[in-house]
């Protein structure tokens, strides 16, 4: 894995962190319970490899009235985690309802949830 940089930017709260990471010419933004760079990099090297697994997909919420918002995300397919979902600029507050999250992966539909184990991939 061709780890560029890891550096913890921010303290978010107590123990957590905004650890900006850089992997082959890929930047994620992290946040967790980091306490320092080693953590942070094991963690980075357990989930985000050189594997295949690893793939950009799309993330997509439906929300009432048919509204969908899709935005980027990565998947790693062996653990079935969805990961670095990017945060969208778009209105949301009128939106009450959320119908149901999926990921699109070579433009095949996944079910996706914040538990694991209730759909076909999870995120935390």
């Amino acid at each position: 894995m061709d780890i560029k940089g890891i550096e913890i930017v921010e303290n978010i709260w107590k123990d957590h962190y905004k650890v900006q990471v850089k992997i082959n010419g890929c930047e994620f933004y992290l946040y967790k319970n980091f306490k320092t760079k080693d953590e942070a990099e094991e963690f980075v090297c357990t989930y985000l490899s050189d594997n295949p697994a690893i793939r950009e997909a799309k993330f997509v919420s439906e929300w009432d009235d048919g509204y969908t918002i899709t935005t980027k995300c990565y998947v790693n397919t062996d653990e079935k985690l969805v990961f670095n979902i990017e945060i969208t600029d778009e209105k949301i507050e009128t939106l009450e309802i959320l119908n149901r999250e999926y990921i699109i992966i070579d433009g095949v539909e996944y079910s996706v949830s914040p538990e694991k184990g209730e759909c076909e991939y999870w995120y935390k």
